[in-house]
């Protein structure tokens, strides 16, 4: 058995995004844990004691997320793929890396693989379809884009939480509800659109 993880280290990085929160704790083989859209590093907490017992755990909170900065200009998912390499380079981290992703973290690895296979392991996407949207999802996405800019955050906790953790979950975990409803609310606004 691995000993105890470490406390866990939290800085922020400098990256082609801007400054992005990441939380370091552990040993071993390094990991990164990249969350979904509308969430943070956060939700990762119920699983990252006991990984960080055998990984190297490198959380990151996606820009407009968590504690990072908002870019001022929109960016892509390979943008967020090479934000993702600034970190490691300067966390100093020249092996190849586990990436585990949740919807958009695991859409940030599947880039993050492609462009960089050199400096990725494995991966494991969580969530994250690769077929692109039907025009409905696109009208709906928006939609929900659209409320949210007007009115912030507010009025879709249920709905987006819902659509994350499945309807269920309030009832079924209220603890990891709470953890992603609280996480919709911190994400900064401007950014998220």
């Amino acid at each position: 058995m691995a000993d105890e993880p470490d406390a866990a280290e939290v800085s922020t990085v400098p990256t082609r995004l801007g400054s992005l929160r990441i939380q370091r704790s552990g040993s071993g083989p390094p990991a990164v844990l990249w969350h979904s859209l509308f969430a943070d590093s956060t939700s990762w907490n119920r699983v990252s004691t006991l990984l960080a017992k055998f990984r190297q755990l490198i959380l990151i909170d996606g820009p407009a997320h968590g504690g990072s900065g908002s870019p001022t200009e929109f960016f892509s998912l390979a943008d967020c793929a090479g934000a993702a390499c600034d970190v490691l380079t300067h966390l100093g981290i020249e092996e190849q890396v586990d990436w585990l992703g949740n919807a958009w973290g695991g859409h940030v690895g599947l880039m993050f693989a492609a462009t960089f296979p050199d400096r990725c392991r494995s991966l494991v996407s969580v969530g994250a379809p690769v077929r692109a949207l039907e025009r409905a999802e696109r009208r709906r996405l928006r939609a929900v884009v659209t409320i949210y800019r007007v009115a912030g955050p507010r009025p879709l906790v249920r709905a987006v939480t819902d659509a994350l953790l499945g309807p269920e979950a309030s009832q079924a975990d209220p603890q990891a509800f709470a953890v992603v409803s609280e996480a919709f609310r911190r994400a900064n606004r401007r950014g998220c659109t």
